[in-house]
């Protein structure tokens, strides 16, 4: 989102900015450190030979693939309907009125059994353990990638907020998680990104 211009820079605020270049940026699973001139030997000789031996040269490569590619317009447009998307669903889930007794891990086991995945994770000045937690973590990044789009999300929260409420009727809100999927099916003809890096 940083990349795409939708959230602030913090590099213009901070002497050290770490992030993934999996998630948003949809690139290989990996990380990396920026920092200010005056701290960057002190960066390199903690990762090398501090915390890293022999890089994977096939993950840099795809580091470098994945920033080339979010320097483009097309995935701009991706982080834009990313964006929407998250929006979408906070909207549809507020306006839902949840029951907020559940546990973390009640509820992505729930929503597993309507098709949808999540994970429990916990919340700010959480009491339960990371293994209950109080909340779960919903992404649209991956399921932007795949096509869906802001309405596609609406159902998606409102598959959350049945599925979360009062006897829920299971077997039906699978079948509609399930026929989203089939209107968005994986990899039908993915060429990905490459299509926009000349």
């Amino acid at each position: 989102l940083v990349a795409a211009g939708l959230h602030p820079n913090p590099v213009e605020h901070c002497h050290f900015v770490t992030s993934t270049t999996h998630k948003t940026l949809a690139g290989p699973r990996a990380g990396f450190i920026l920092c200010t001139e005056e701290h960057a030997q002190a960066i390199d000789r903690a990762v090398f030979p501090g915390m890293q031996g022999g890089p994977l040269m096939h993950t840099i490569a795809a580091k470098a693939a994945c920033f080339r590619i979010a320097a483009t317009e097309p995935f701009r447009a991706y982080q834009r309907q990313v964006r929407r998307n998250a929006d979408t669903l906070a909207e549809t889930l507020q306006s839902g009125g949840l029951d907020v007794s559940w546990t973390g891990k009640d509820a992505e086991e729930r929503l597993h059994e309507v098709k949808l995945t999540v994970n429990r994770n916990t919340v700010p000045f959480d009491e339960r353990k990371p293994t209950i937690a109080s909340g779960v973590r919903i992404g649209t990044p991956a399921a932007t990638m795949r096509g869906f789009e802001a309405e596609d999300f609406r159902e998606v929260g409102d598959v959350i907020v049945e599925a979360l409420g009062e006897q829920p009727d299971l077997v039906a809100l699978a079948d509609r998680s399930a026929a989203l999927c089939e209107q968005h099916p994986l990899y039908p003809g993915f060429r990905g990104f490459t299509t926009y890096v000349a």
